[in-house]
């Protein structure tokens, strides 16, 4: 899967690197019949230098037809097999959309928090890119729900958990909130906890950002 995803990606490139060579070999081919005197060389040097130009057009328009058309998994446009533009992506689409995905993790927001399940659950494995907005997203609905029951979770879990999470936001570049994140959920009393939930709290407006931001740089890894 990855190296079709690379090949995808690459072949735009290919096809306009070869476009721009077709395209200097018909100028270097047109200059040539322009300073040749043999009369059947300078027809053959047109003729070649056409194909070439024909080449080169019907490239570009294989560029412009084969444009990226995938179903995205934050950009579908509901109802249609058409992605919006990035730059109309919303966090509540993204907000939206990875509430979908966790229901696709599992069945109950507190299994995301059950001891070993999301190192062993394949489709979180598999999904690396997706990694760093399932840990956005497990945090921001603490905040969001702000509920006794739900930062329970977070405090329970099991370290090996935090850990996991901590790791998929380190992948992101999320060095201090991870580390923050890892260094409070150790602390043995319920000091720990409460600063936790206060530093996951004040920070619910940065976690919505980062998941958008991320999302934006990222949107090629996350179909």
């Amino acid at each position: 899967m990855k190296s079709y995803k690379l090949s995808k990606k690459m072949m735009p490139l290919a096809v306009l690197t070869v476009a721009v060579i077709a395209l200097i070999a018909a100028v270097l081919v047109f200059v040539a019949s322009a300073n040749t005197d043999v009369g059947f060389r300078k027809v053959l040097y047109r003729i070649s230098g056409v194909l070439l130009l024909v080449i080169v057009v019907l490239l570009m328009y294989y560029l412009y037809v084969s444009r990226d058309n995938d179903p995205h998994f934050f950009l579908l446009i509901k109802g249609t097999q058409k992605n919006m533009p990035l730059e109309q992506l919303t966090f509540s689409r993204v907000n939206e959309r990875m509430a979908f995905f966790l229901e696709m993790l599992a069945e109950d927001p507190a299994q995301l928090w059950a001891d070993g399940y999301l190192e062993n659950n394949r489709r979180f494995l598999a999904k690396e890119a997706f990694r760093p907005l399932v840990a956005y997203k497990m945090l921001y609905d603490l905040t969001e729900q702000n509920a006794e029951d739900s930062w329970r979770l977070l405090e329970d879990a099991h370290p090996d958990t935090v850990e996991v999470i901590a790791y998929a936001l380190q992948n992101a570049g999320e060095r201090e909130l991870s580390e923050t994140l890892v260094e409070l959920h150790k602390m043995p009393d319920r000091t720990g906890c409460e600063n936790l939930r206060d530093f996951l709290y004040s920070n619910q407006k940065y976690l919505r950002g980062r998941m958008l931001r991320y999302v934006k740089a990222n949107w090629e890894k996350l179909y």
